[in-house]
């Protein structure tokens, strides 16, 4: 029934959402904007951007794991209002669940310029941006994160909030700092900032680090994070959280070629990782398929951190534009909650196996 639903609306919006968006402006995850007569050539996104990628178009997977996750019918978090610190984007969620309430660390962009702003939700649907956003800004001018301060990864480490941000400037290009805040809504940088930096005899990420994501478990930090501007996916292990050792098989995913030649692997972004009975890693590729990037969310396991099985596809496709996931997991891995970004919006998606839940409306769990 609900599938017959979902064509039905599908149908309609083609017959008539589409044609008048066409006459609209969007803007892409960077803030940059594009004109209905052209489509999103950087992020390979041909669709609406009023649609989810994965409710609107199964086809373009042909995965059986992909019907295993539903996704909302909108966006979950928009860009503010004109004029305001995050008005062109939001990109780069983190989410953690604290029992009771999901907190949303996410950066928002304006111009060229990225920080990080703070929201809070009780179902992960419905969300309040904080009064006080942004909550981690730009450094002053001429300092190493003067122009972006974004892709937070977040954890709670009693008694003090952690965040790991990607800080940038022209000049040093992208590298990774520290925070810690009492709250999780004010933040105080680290003063030796930045604690990693691109290692200058490791070629696959001399141009620059991206994309952190931490765990801490026994007593050790955990980081896997991405090469820029070209990802390959490494590892990295501190007893502090500030002085990190690389591990020696970095680059622990590479781009590698595929069997289709129109659409070969370029670029891998932004790891999150979940551990239950073994690691569980999504993240995104970057696929050029006939001169448009195409970004699609994977999914691999590890039983060591290191070693990776080959991926499988979760969400995206050739004709959609999905990436910057983050994933928590509840009940042992039967209820997998997921935040993407899509047009410069953030979605939502879950992979549910509670039978008890998945009959019921999304806004009402």
């Amino acid at each position: 029934m609900f599938k017959k639903i979902r064509i039905t609306l599908v149908i309609l919006i083609l017959i008539f959402i589409l044609p008048a968006y066409a006459s609209a402006e969007r803007t892409d995850e960077d803030g940059n904007e594009y004109q209905s007569s052209k489509t999103f050539s950087e992020f390979g996104d041909n669709t609406s951007c009023t649609q989810n990628p994965l409710t609107n178009y199964p086809e373009n997977i042909g995965d059986d794991d992909f019907l295993s996750w539903q996704g909302s019918d909108e966006p979950v978090l928009e860009a503010g209002p004109e004029g305001s610190w995050d008005d062109r984007s939001v990109i780069g969620p983190e989410v953690l669940y604290t029992g009771t309430k999901y907190l949303m660390w996410y950066s928002g962009v304006t111009g060229t310029t990225y920080q990080t702003g703070y929201a809070t939700s009780y179902n992960g649907l419905t969300w309040e941006k904080s009064p006080h956003n942004p909550v981690l800004t730009v450094g002053e001018p001429g300092s190493w994160d003067d122009e972006r301060v974004w892709a937070p990864a977040v954890i709670y480490n009693h008694p003090l909030w952690e965040m790991w941000y990607v800080g940038y400037s022209d000049v040093t290009g992208s590298q990774i700092g520290y925070a810690t805040s009492g709250d999780g809504v004010n933040w105080e940088k680290y003063p030796g900032n930045p604690v990693f930096t691109p290692g200058i005899f490791d070629e696959w990420e001399s141009n620059g680090v991206n994309a952190p994501y931490v765990m801490f478990e026994n007593g050790i930090y955990h980081m896997w994070y991405s090469s820029h501007p070209h990802g390959s996916i490494g590892y990295a292990a501190s007893a502090d959280g500030i002085h990190w050792e690389r591990h020696p098989q970095n680059p622990i995913i590479e781009p590698y070629v595929t069997d289709d030649e129109l659409c070969p692997i370029w670029k891998l972004v932004s790891p999150t990782v979940v551990k239950l009975d073994e690691y569980q890693m999504w993240y995104q590729i970057g696929q050029s398929c006939k001169g448009t990037c195409v970004y699609t969310i994977v999914h691999s396991v590890s039983s060591d951190r290191v070693t990776w099985s080959e991926h499988d596809r979760v969400y995206g496709g050739l004709f959609n534009n999905a990436h910057y996931p983050t994933v928590i997991s509840h009940h042992n891995g039967l209820l997998k909650q997921m935040w993407f970004v899509h047009c410069g919006r953030i979605w939502y998606a879950e992979e549910n196996q509670l039978d008890l839940r998945k009959y019921l409306p999304l806004a009402v769990r």
